[in-house]
């Protein structure tokens, strides 16, 4: 009876170990699928940019005749949306207002939510110089930041006037001065054009490894996505700044929204789904920053993460709806507003997928599959960033590390928690910082001081100085002493600035457990992977990659 009983218990067990296998077997086959899905997206993206043939755009003299007077060009406003960005807002204004364009066809709106008294004194002087130049150009404050820059846009349509275009440029945008001439054309020929979007580049992109590694991922945004998606006639959104847009569509579709946390998206799909066309132009560059700091960057991917997310619940029934798009379009743009969710997938995959395939061996075309979509990935973002490529393998690994803080936005979004109500400005440190290279300053400090000890040295040799070699030496002990100084000031700021990313902390705990496990089951290839992710995430968690917090260079 012993003897049976044994028996059916062995059995029993060896049906749930059958049970677990396929179950884990199945899911990894799901996942594998779902991430040759997004490979297939980005090749698919690839093909859109390099194939298709590249749109001719119209210029000014096709629009309007060699004998146009300034009456004839349409009224132009400018909206410059700012908020306690001190170190910007004055390039932001100047260059706005050295737009070529008829300056009695031109009005100029800073629409300021800065609660900082000094930040509202350097905009006040700054708009009162250009103002006495005869400028059309006025501020606009509101009581309140309702609705954040989305509130702050509609505020500023309340006093457009009869301006028939709106050009939008966040604080920290630079547009060339010809911005105007190359995109009104095509809005003023096309009535069906509901916007023109110039392609985004940037002043601070070589500045640390943390803007590296944006340039990366922006670069192929908008060198290839973007553009792609315009050649191939599918959906694509506004990217909230650097574009102009025609006022009355804005005024048709209701306006600017203040419900989610990615207006400019919100205002596209909407535009979309009544039928308006875009226009994407890559050859109109707008100068622009990226954000440097870690908590810079981490707050800005998880309102765009969140936001989007927070659209696709409330847009995606009247996309399904509209009468105006085909089915196929309807489903990409569905995907589009959907697509943060495939960070959960990231993150499954990495914390609970890899571990199980050390311990239960899978087919070897599982790990092939993961290889090659890894391959063509570094491929796809490589050759839209030429310059960085030898950074294309770190760039992979940041990218899975930062799928962590991207999932948690998503279900932030799913659920509307309060992080999905909160707009953080990101910080801007203006062109002048983003120009000066600490290490370059260090290199030319040293290379002065080299030269002065030279010269010190020849003119105490020529005067034949018996105490020549004192005197440089009382000279080397100041320079260390304020080289001392200087670096025990820079750890003060460091410590002040000091932030533990909790979260990726963790993570990186955990990982740094899972590679050790890899090793010691000679899985040596996912272990490698997985170390280097960890690393990744201790590298976020001190905020080591990009630059530390810092005070604006405007000193009260």
């Amino acid at each position: 009876m012993d003897h049976h009983v044994q028996q059916s218990i062995l059995l029993h067990d060896g049906d749930f170990h059958c049970i677990f296998q396929s179950v884990i077997s199945n899911t990894i086959v799901v996942f594998t699928i779902l991430t040759v899905i997004l490979q297939i997206e980005t090749l698919f993206h690839v093909c859109c940019r390099l194939c298709s043939t590249i749109p001719v755009h119209p210029k000014l003299s096709d629009v309007l005749p060699s004998t146009a007077c300034e009456l004839d060009y349409p009224f132009v406003a400018i909206q410059l949306p700012m908020m306690n960005e001190i170190d910007c807002c004055e390039s932001a204004i100047d260059c706005a207002c050295s737009l070529d364009w008829p300056k009695s066809r031109l009005l100029i709106q800073v629409l300021d939510d800065s609660t900082d008294e000094q930040t509202k004194t350097v905009i006040n002087k700054c708009v009162h110089r250009w103002a006495d130049r005869g400028m059309r150009i006025k501020i606009y404050r509101r009581e309140n930041r309702k609705g954040f820059k989305g509130g702050n846009l509609a505020n500023g349509m309340l006093h457009i006037g009869q301006a028939a275009y709106v050009a939008i440029f966040d604080v920290d945008f630079l547009p060339t001065k010809d911005y105007l001439m190359k995109t009104l054309p095509i809005l003023i020929q096309d009535p069906t054009v509901a916007y023109v979007q110039a392609r985004w580049t940037f002043t601070n992109c070589k500045e640390t490894l943390l803007t590296r590694m944006q340039e990366i991922a922006m670069n192929f945004h908008h060198k290839c996505e973007q553009d792609g998606r315009f050649r191939a006639s599918l959906f694509w959104s506004f990217n909230g700044t650097g574009g102009v847009w025609r006022t009355s569509i804005i005024e048709q579709i209701g306006g600017w929204g203040t419900d989610t946390l990615v207006e400019d998206f919100d205002l596209s799909i909407r535009a979309y789904a009544k039928g308006w066309r875009s226009v994407y132009m890559h050859d109109v560059e707008c100068l622009n920053e990226l954000p440097s700091t870690v908590s810079a960057y981490l707050s800005q991917q998880h309102r765009w993460t969140s936001g989007t997310i927070q659209l696709a619940r409330k847009q995606a029934k009247a996309i399904y709806q509209s009468r105006h798009i085909s089915w196929h379009k309807k489903l990409y743009c569905l995907w589009c507003l959907f697509r943060p969710c495939t960070h959960l997938i990231n993150v499954l995959s990495l914390v609970v997928i890899m571990p199980i395939t050390i311990f239960i061996p899978q087919p070897y075309s599982y790990n092939l599959i993961h290889t090659c979509c890894k391959i063509s990935t570094c491929l796809c973002y490589g050759m839209f960033t030429i310059d960085e490529f030898y950074l294309i393998l770190f760039y992979i690994v940041f990218s899975s590390a930062t799928s962590l803080n991207n999932a948690c936005a998503t279900i932030s979004g799913l659920f509307n928690f309060n992080s999905a109500k909160e707009w953080t400005v990101t910080p801007k440190f203006g062109c002048e910082s983003n120009n000066i290279c600490l290490g370059t300053t260090l290199i030319e400090k040293h290379s002065s001081t080299l030269k002065r000890d030279e010269n010190v040295s020849n003119a105490l040799s020529e005067k034949n100085i018996k105490q020549s070699y004192s005197w440089r030496a009382l000279f080397n002990i100041y320079l260390c002493k304020n080289h001392f100084r200087w670096t025990y000031q820079q750890i003060r700021i460091k410590l002040r600035s000091f932030r533990l990313y909790k979260r990726n902390f963790c993570m990186g705990a955990y990982l740094l457990v899972i590679s050790y496990l890899a090793f010691e089951k000679r899985a040596y290839d996912t272990g490698i992977y997985i170390f280097s992710i960890s690393i990744m995430h201790f590298s976020l968690a001190f905020g080591c990659m990009g630059r530390q917090n810092q005070q604006s260079k405007h000193i009260i």
